[in-house]
């Protein structure tokens, strides 16, 4: 199975270079440099009322003057607007748009999630882009809140129920071959402005090296250039989405080693604390039968101390060896023998 992907964060900014993005603005091509201009056909945009036809910040605008219900004028920074995108791992979703009646449903799905989690009044854009690498679906919603007032903190919730979202879009994405990533994981998803900026770099960097023109390809050389370029370009995003795959996996194992390295301290620490236990209540126990001579009480005590430290330092150096055995690597760095 591949990976859902749900991306959601704040529009911090003015709507404009966003809207144009999604809208595919004519005139604003800058916007969505890395879409085929032959297949702006392919895209759909779904009809959110009255501000599909409007600009996104006009649209947002709209409903936050016809619904908003707080006695304070909203502040020049304040978020308005939600972004989205939804899609999944490239070859999952290959095979979901190969089927006409599978996309639909995909898209139904998504469709049903964004109104269930957000509310229906609230979207203000919903497009699927066809026109890039791969098919994904663009959002935008009004953080309105049930008794009117703005407040994306509230609708986005804390971190908790930002997992407890995550997990239910995984849910309702099982049955097109997609599952969640590891719960927990703080690199869930880059933002798709973070994965453009690098998939340009990309490109350029390996446009920069193309060879100078033989004698034959100067006769046509502009269909030269554009035949590298195609397919440069087209070797450059499957390198980027390979890079990107795989610093979410490392991302991901080392959320998880830190989680198995909390959950163990603890468990050290509990045993520790059980062992104390144990021992001052035998204490306790002597000291009642008059066993327990006052001036060895502090001697045993001591005792009791100096093995808890013992066991502890031991426990230590044991996970340490492990740690050590596990990253050879970072021995020979360090100066140490192999």
């Amino acid at each position: 199975m591949g990976f859902a992907v749900f991306h959601i964060e704040k529009v911090t900014t003015g709507a404009g270079s966003l809207g144009a993005h999604i809208d595919r603005s004519s005139g604003q091509e800058y916007t969505y440099k890395n879409a085929d201009p032959n297949r702006l056909q392919e895209n759909i945009h779904y009809d959110c009322g009255n501000s599909t036809k409007m600009k996104l910040n006009e649209a947002i605008d709209l409903r936050i003057k016809s619904a908003y219900t707080g006695k304070k004028a909203l502040r020049k920074d304040a978020v308005k607007g939600l972004s989205m995108v939804f899609t999944g791992s490239h070859e999952e979703m290959k095979k979901i748009f190969s089927d006409e009646n599978f996309k639909n449903t995909w898209l139904n799905a998504n469709l049903d999630f964004v109104k269930n989690e957000f509310g229906v009044e609230n979207i203000v854009r919903f497009s699927l882009h066809m026109d890039e690498k791969t098919p994904h679906i663009h959002a935008v919603v009004v953080p309105l809140t049930k008794d009117g007032r703005l407040s994306a903190k509230e609708v986005m919730g804390d971190r908790t129920a930002m997992s407890e979202r995550q997990t239910r879009y995984a849910d309702q994405m099982q049955p097109f071959g997609l599952e969640r990533g590891i719960v927990g994981s703080k690199a869930i998803h880059n933002s798709e402005r973070w994965y453009l900026g690098l998939q340009n770099k990309e490109q350029k960097a390996i446009l920069s090296s193309v060879p100078e023109f033989s004698l034959l390809d100067r006769v046509n050389p502009s269909k030269f250039l554009e035949t590298v370029s195609n397919r440069l370009i087209m070797a450059s995003n499957l390198h980027v989405q390979a890079d990107l795959e795989a610093k979410r996996r490392k991302a991901q194992l080392v959320t998880q080693e830190a989680n198995l390295k909390r959950t163990s301290d603890a468990l050290v620490k509990s045993q520790d604390d059980l062992q104390r236990t144990r021992t001052e209540l035998k204490i306790v126990a002597l000291r009642g039968t008059g066993i327990l001579k006052p001036e060895f009480e502090q001697k045993a005590q001591d005792i009791t101390q100096t093995i808890l430290t013992a066991t502890t330092q031991a426990r230590e150096k044991e996970r340490q060896a492990k740690i050590e055995n596990q990253n050879p690597e970072k021995k020979n760095s360090k100066g140490m023998r192999r």
